[in-house]
């Protein structure tokens, strides 16, 4: 397939058998080599620093060079293999990250490289160490920070609180971001409306919430509340000539 853009693995060639959870490091390597346009790249499950060193030692050498979108889907990889691959992608516009923990210095890292990031979506349902602490050098610290962000998604990041929302509205990706989205998480109403009033270029956002489904006077007032919240940003985007989606689901 040499007109193929893009590749997830783990993956299989030739019929061979390889572990479901861990990436088959030689059939990668085959692949690399036979499509040469590969452009989007996406790791699931597990990735070993001993398999990291060996792909980027052998892997063509423009593979990487060539990557746009990097994602690295319920990951478990350490920030030492993540940060190995990603300052290789030097052409790197898309980051997607639902790692199963964040480290502390990891954004430090990536904004130092790739400090005009286009599009950085980041994924945490399950660890919660994706705190404000971890997140908050990519965006607070003014030497190395994400000064080129068009898009940003903080999604069932439960960890982070408004005190990200507020490093967000105090660094450069406030001039540039043009969609949010907050699904899933839990900020105050009043830290998003100041975080909108901060960005001038927003013209999307999206903020969507559990359903709980019950019947109960507990989860009708969840319902309330959060019909409350949608309505209330739907009418700040309109405002500013932007859409908004929000929905319980």
């Amino acid at each position: 397939f040499p007109n193929l853009t893009s590749l997830d693995v783990p993956v299989t060639v030739r019929g061979i058998s390889n572990d479901p959870v861990r990436v088959h490091v030689p059939a990668l390597l085959e692949v690399a080599r036979a499509c040469p346009r590969i452009e989007q790249f996406t790791v699931h499950r597990h990735l070993s620093d001993e398999a990291t060193a060996s792909i980027l030692s052998k892997a063509p050498e423009n593979f990487f060079k060539r990557i746009r979108v990097l994602a690295f889907d319920f990951c478990t990889v350490s920030s030492r293999s993540l940060l190995a691959i990603v300052r290789d992608c030097i052409a790197l516009e898309s980051l997607d990250l639902h790692l199963a923990s964040f480290e502390q210095g990891l954004f430090e890292e990536i904004a130092a490289t790739h400090p005009s990031l286009k599009t950085l979506v980041l994924h945490d349902p399950d660890s919660k160490t994706l705190t404000d602490s971890v997140l908050q050098g990519g965006f607070a610290n003014p030497i190395m920070a994400f000064s080129g962000l068009h898009n940003l998604s903080l999604t069932q990041c439960e960890g982070l609180s408004d005190v990200s929302l507020h490093n967000i509205a105090a660094s450069p990706t406030r001039t540039t971001l043009i969609k949010l989205d907050l699904s899933w998480c839990f900020f105050d109403l009043t830290a998003v409306e100041d975080l909108l009033d901060a960005c001038p270029n927003l013209i999307e956002l999206i903020y969507h919430q559990y359903d709980f489904g019950g019947d109960d006077g507990a989860s009708k007032e969840w319902e309330a509340d959060w019909e409350r919240i949608f309505a209330r940003l739907g009418v700040l985007m309109k405002r500013r000539g932007g859409s908004f989606d929000g929905h319980l689901q």
